[in-house]
């Protein structure tokens, strides 16, 4: 009784033990740089981090300038209403 990967292979083994086909080969190198995931993967949460923490910077500085302007209108407003009086009284 014949092993059914043998029948399938035997021809192909036979060949390469008589040295037929001898000037013909095939070969595949696969290579993964598995050592620098770790420091890729780093890297690319330390970039994602940067540009997290620059949006919240400019978001910051977007509320500063929003306080900045509502605590200083109310003044504003009283200054201009002074000096368009000023100058009604000038006329």
């Amino acid at each position: 009784m014949m092993d059914g990967r043998r029948s399938k292979f035997s021809g192909a083994f036979d060949q390469i033990r008589q040295g037929a086909n001898a000037y013909h080969s095939a070969g595949l190198v696969l290579s993964l740089p598995l050592a620098n995931i770790a420091a890729r993967n780093t890297y690319k949460g330390g970039k994602v981090a940067k540009e997290v923490a620059l949006l919240r910077l400019t978001e910051k500085q977007q509320d500063i300038i929003t306080e900045v302007d509502n605590a200083v209108r109310p003044f504003s407003t009283r200054i201009d209403k002074s000096w368009r009086a000023a100058k009604l009284e000038n006329c």
